[in-house]
């Protein structure tokens, strides 16, 4: 890993208390330090450029990330995929780079001029990343809740956050489309999953009673997420498994949805009629026992192809 170039993402928002412990202590092996601090109330972004101005009055030599060019004609695609990544910083949050020296110092402050939410915190994050060729990045929350001596494994955790990603991953989704808020890390695990991304999870101890306060309104992301994960499921299936590569799990997903949706009104009808003590007539419980058990292991088989197709994407 040490041969490679190492960033490490920090969404920051009202951390004032917790970020200045967390930049202490991100191991000396990563190259670019990236906070994003999402329009903080507090005093989170004159902490950080404290630590900037500090790491640069010690004077301690930074690797400087660029991509470089010979000018000749075989560069054409590289030109015009950087003018491609200058334009899309549009649909990325509006915002600035406090560094006075960004090409050198190793704390990079990214302020938002609009709270966007972690997602898109994180999104503006992986964009500087890409844009300057990382080959590994983490993302660590600003409140401290992830030990930095973990990240040498190359964490990646669904829901705690703690993650890293690598270059060609970056490069294989359009990081300006991931969801802004909560429910971020399960719309990029989808992302990479239609892109055909491997995964890897690694152990790892969450660190708590730190003095870190939960922004999560639980009974508002609930349902939001929620109706995430439903147009995800689906949209991962027309992408991933019909306009892409045809895969017959996505014929065998929809005829179990639509068979279901048919035996509903009969099943009510069961459920009507026994509850009342009435009897069901053979043709009512015949068509519901054929439509649900049509539906049911259309199903199984379904989910049983879809575990199958996605092995090949987990390493363990």
């Amino acid at each position: 890993m040490f041969d490679k170039t190492v960033a490490v993402v920090v969404p920051a928002y009202n951390e004032e208390k917790q970020i200045g412990n967390v930049l202490k202590t991100i191991p000396h092996f990563v190259d670019r330090i990236i906070v994003i601090n999402d329009c903080s109330k507090d005093n989170t972004a004159n902490v950080v450029l404290s630590y900037i101005n500090e790491k640069r009055a010690i004077g301690k030599v930074i690797r400087q990330v660029s991509s470089a060019s010979n000018g000749n004609e075989y560069d054409r695609a590289d030109k015009m995929l950087k003018e491609k990544r200058e334009q899309d910083i549009q649909l990325y949050a509006r915002s600035e780079i406090a560094n006075a020296y960004p090409d050198t110092d190793r704390i990079i402050l990214i302020n938002h001029l609009k709270n966007s939410g972690v997602g898109a915190a994180i999104a503006q994050g992986y964009k500087w990343c890409l844009d300057h060729n990382i080959d590994c990045t983490a993302v660590m929350a600003g409140d401290g809740q992830m030990d930095p001596s973990e990240l040498e494994k190359i964490c990646t955790d669904t829901q705690t956050g703690y993650t890293a990603i690598s270059l060609a991953a970056l490069n294989a989704i359009k990081i300006h489309k991931i969801y802004p808020r909560y429910g971020m890390p399960n719309d990029l695990l989808v992302k990479l999953n239609i892109a055909f991304c491997t995964i890897k999870e690694i152990k790892i101890k969450p660190v708590y009673n730190i003095g870190e306060t939960s922004k999560m309104q639980v009974p508002k992301v609930i349902p939001l997420i929620a109706w995430l994960l439903f147009k995800s499921f689906f949209r991962r299936l027309w992408a991933k498994y019909l306009f892409r590569d045809f895969h017959p799990l996505f014929l065998l997903y929809h005829f179990s949805i639509l068979v279901g949706i048919m035996a509903l009104p009969y099943a009510i009808k069961v459920f009507i009629l026994t509850l009342s003590g009435e009897t069901v007539s053979p043709t009512t419980m015949l068509a519901f026992f054929f439509l649900f058990t049509s539906s049911f292991q259309s199903l199984l088989f379904a989910m049983w192809m879809d575990i199958q197709d996605n092995e090949r994407l987990y390493k363990s």
